[in-house]
């Protein structure tokens, strides 16, 4: 503790003595007794010391509020890079939450030595500086989508058993839509390939999302009635579905589709978070929110009381246990469902299918 506590008078002086400009005021009786006693000519020169090692590492481009994190995937060999120990240490702090002077305070080193190992971390594309203005609107940007989402999901509790799962159905297709036009916008890697035009951006989602709704379609075929295009998803063909079904077979339609698009919903939100804030504040925030709003639909799934509905929506909550009714998310039932056999020789389904393909 007496440690720690010298390391903080001569961190404050420290940077007292780089101050090239401000004020000062002077007030009596504030000294308090923490029987600490130092040698004045030790902290000072230790404090000079540091401030000499600032100027140097002033290229570093850091300050000491700097928040850095680890980079989402690390490809290379990390014992190959021949770390120092500080800058070992400096990485295992570097978790997206403490600022360089906390870890140089955990360290007990000084603040200096610690930006220029946070350099180095950063030449090598093991960590990246968080951009505190960036995560905040980040953060407001995925707020509003799940708000809106789940306003819509709150108002879509009358009706019959159809108009409620159609509801369902275009909440989720929403949200996921939200969330598609959101990483155009912010994605991390369309960030550092610049100003990008509409259509870069499109391919870009479309290449990185469209093998999730080839393995949603290959879970559940109904959902071979949405597509990806221009960065979102289109599926108007669903909504015209009870042009073509009725009763029962439509409700199964509708279910299938639902859960599919949950399941899309939810991997298509976690690369996003992964991809776009990794390890932070913000990603923990909006993950307890979201969280919350994947429990609505379960709650709303369990009020329709369709079929085994809510085991199969609840399977998926986070917590990443499989339950014993949980259908594989890669199995492909299009010839042991009578139903999808019947819609598959449907002609107006085949000339749905075959207009779209030409499209």
């Amino acid at each position: 503790m007496l440690q720690r506590q010298e390391y903080s008078v001569i961190q404050a002086l420290s940077r007292a003595v780089r101050w090239q400009q401000g004020r000062f005021e002077f007030h009596r009786n504030m000294l308090q007794d923490t029987r600490l006693a130092l040698n004045v000519d030790h902290v000072l020169l230790e404090s000079l010391r540091q401030a000499d090692e600032w100027d140097e590492a002033a290229a570093a481009g850091l300050s000491r509020t700097t928040v850095a994190r680890w980079m989402p995937h690390f490809t290379g060999d990390i014992h190959r890079l021949g770390l120092e120990p500080d800058e070992v240490n400096v990485l295992c702090l570097a978790n997206g939450q403490l600022h360089l002077q906390e870890i140089a305070y955990a360290l007990l080193c000084s603040e200096a030595r610690v930006a220029v190992a946070m350099k180095h971390l950063l030449e090598s594309k093991l960590i990246e500086v968080v951009d505190r203005a960036l995560e905040e609107e980040l953060e407001r940007n995925l707020m509003n989508i799940l708000t809106t989402s789940q306003h819509e999901l709150s108002r879509q509790r009358q009706g019959t058993a159809e108009q409620c799962l159609l509801a369902l159905v275009k909440t989720l297709a929403t949200c996921t839509n939200g969330l598609l036009e959101h990483h155009g916008a912010y994605g991390r890697a369309l960030r550092e390939r610049g100003a990008l035009k509409p259509g870069q951006v499109a391919r870009y989602l479309e290449e990185t999302f469209g093998p999730l709704l080839q393995q949603a379609q290959a879970w559940q075929p109904i959902l071979e009635t949405v597509s990806l295009r221009g960065g979102q998803l289109n599926y108007q063909e669903l909504l015209t579905l009870h042009t073509l079904v009725k009763g029962e077979q439509l409700q199964r339609f509708y279910w299938e589709a639902a859960m599919a698009l949950h399941w899309l919903m939810r991997q298509i939100c976690a690369t996003i978070l992964e991809e776009e804030v990794g390890n932070s504040r913000s990603e923990r925030r909006f993950r307890e929110l979201w969280e919350t709003f994947l429990r609505e639909i379960e709650e709303q799934v369990d009020r329709m009381q369709i079929g085994d509905g809510p085991a199969a929506f609840g399977q998926g909550r986070g917590s990443g246990r499989r339950g014993g009714n949980e259908r594989s998310y890669d199995s492909h039932p299009r010839m042991s469902n009578p139903r999808m056999r019947q819609m598959n020789s449907d002609p107006r389904m085949v000339q749905t299918r075959e207009r779209r393909r030409l499209s």
